[in-house]
Parts: structure tokens; C-alpha cells; sequence
């Protein structure tokens, strides 16, 4: 699965557009350590699939409020 997912990485703006994600979102999530990535030369990166995909889980998805107890 890891060879697989180097293999299909994919520059930032072309994920974005495969996903759906806004402009930006990516590079700005790197920033701020909310997901893994490739380094492709000095300032550019790479994410694969599965980065995306457990960046969407983690940090895009509606989690519900825990209740007061």
C-alpha cells in the first residue's frame, strides 16, 4: 500500500482538484503539521491518497460535541 501511494503522489493542486478541496488547503494544512507529505525540491510537495484521505478523516469531517458531564 505505502509503494503504491508513492507511486500515485500528486502535486498539491491536482489533489485539491481531485478532492475537492479548496485552494490553498493543502499547503496551508503542511503548515500547520495536519498532514503528511512528499518533499519534491526546496518549496514544492507531493501528498499521496492515503495523506489526503486521513487528512479529510481527521480534520474535515462533522464530529459531534461531547456531552457536558
Amino acid at each position: 500500500a505505502v509503494l503504491a501511494d508513492f507511486a500515485c503522489r500528486m502535486p498539491l493542486r491536482k489533489a485539491e482538484k481531485a478532492y475537492n478541496l479548496e485552494n490553498g488547503e493543502l499547503r496551508a494544512a503542511i503548515d500547520n503539521g495536519l498532514i503528511r507529505y512528499y518533499q519534491a525540491g526546496k518549496t514544492q510537495y507531493r501528498v499521496g491518497p492515503i495523506q489526503v484521505a486521513e487528512y479529510i478523516e481527521k480534520h474535515r469531517t462533522l464530529q459531534k460535541e461531547p456531552l457536558a458531564g
